[in-house]
């Protein structure tokens, strides 16, 4: 793993404080912190020029990986530019981080950090010790974790390869590896998989103007046909335009029960709905 430093803990080494993470809050150790001059050291890790270090933490909540040429050290911003421009942030200091893409954050982060919100949706599914579940739009691979931590056997699709290379170096997800973890458009990918395969669904996908296409009846068609009787999905939909009037929600649980879907009910505290396929 890279040593990774976030503005937040860069702020802290030109405080002096001795108590550093390297990971992005998953670790703390404690180092010998210096000042000489117009450099700040880590003992035993890097010396930087104090302005570097200056700029770097004014960026609130940006992610750098600590590079080493030589005897020379500099951060390189962990980001992706492709179609759309991809990096890992920290909201807060020692908090896990989250996924922004284009400026939009992935996870809900006022009032919860990113890994209490995966831990209340995977709640909100209610998963048991040996549920075969699919997290269809794994992301940083938070939810994956939580229900890997409640005993389920998990399957998880991501569709971007860009979103999985900043899953492999983000500390707070490397447990999602121990799943089964596919490159792949979940909307494509649901066609290949055997009726009745899942106990679970955890479907959290981005929001409906990104990808309209996981909103649909058809999709939602297939994720009923490959449930099981009495399976239960989540749908995370979050509240977008509810300040305008704007219900999300209720166009989703019409067309889940168009699917076949009952007992539909929403999920306040996660901003999802409950949906249940039948047994009868």
């Amino acid at each position: 793993m890279p040593l990774l430093l976030s503005s937040w803990e860069i702020e802290a080494i030109l405080k002096g404080e001795r108590i550093i993470s390297f990971d992005l809050g998953v670790t703390y150790d404690e180092y010998e912190v210096i000042r000489k001059g117009s450099v700040a050291c880590v003992e035993g890790v890097f010396c930087m020029p104090v302005p570097v270090l200056k700029r770097a933490a004014r960026r609130r909540g940006r992610v750098y990986e600590l590079v080493q040429e030589g005897n020379r050290f500099f951060l390189r911003h962990v980001a992706i530019r492709d179609r759309h421009f991809y990096q890992l942030v920290q909201p807060e200091r020692g908090k896990p981080t989250t996924l922004e893409i284009d400026g939009i954050h992935m996870h809900r982060v006022k009032g919860v950090d990113p890994y209490t919100d995966a831990r209340m949706k995977v709640e909100a599914l209610g998963v048991k010790r040996g549920d075969a579940v699919w997290d269809t739009c794994g992301g940083l691979g938070y939810t994956t974790i939580f229900l890997l931590r409640s005993g389920a056997q998990v399957l998880t699709t991501e569709k971007d390869p860009n979103v999985l290379r900043l899953a492999r170096i983000n500390p707070w997800s490397q447990e999602m590896w121990r799943a089964d973890v596919r490159n792949a458009d979940a909307f494509h990918f649901v066609k290949k998989i055997p009726d009745k395969s899942f106990d679970k669904i955890l479907h959290d996908p981005p929001r409906f103007a990104l990808a309209g296409e996981l909103y649909s009846l058809e999709f939602y068609r297939e994720l009923y046909r490959v449930l099981r009787p009495g399976g239960v999905l989540y749908h995370y939909t979050g509240s977008p335009g509810r300040k305008r009037g704007k219900d999300i929600q209720r166009g989703v649980m019409r067309r889940l029960f168009q699917a076949g879907f009952r007992y539909l009910r929403r999920e306040k505290k996660t901003e999802g709905v409950i949906a249940v396929k039948p047994r009868g």
